[in-house]
């Protein structure tokens, strides 16, 4: 796990644990995953590598439920 401590750390520490397998399920990095959720331009790039727009909540399920 990250080792992060507190509620803020455990809250922290679920979020890292869902990026990274939302990511390892899109064959993605995380650090990308994290960049196309903040930048449209980012995620116009991610989805044409990837085929799943994350900053849709439609987009973020399919990613989940691959």
């Amino acid at each position: 796990m990250f080792g992060s401590g507190g509620i803020a750390g455990f809250l922290q520490d679920q979020v890292l644990s869902l990026l990274d397998k939302t990511a390892c399920q899109l064959h993605s990095s995380r650090e990308e995953l994290v960049l196309a959720l903040a930048d449209k331009e980012d995620a116009k790039r991610f989805e044409r590598e990837h085929g799943v727009d994350p900053r849709t909540v439609g987009g973020l399920l399919q990613a989940l439920l691959r």
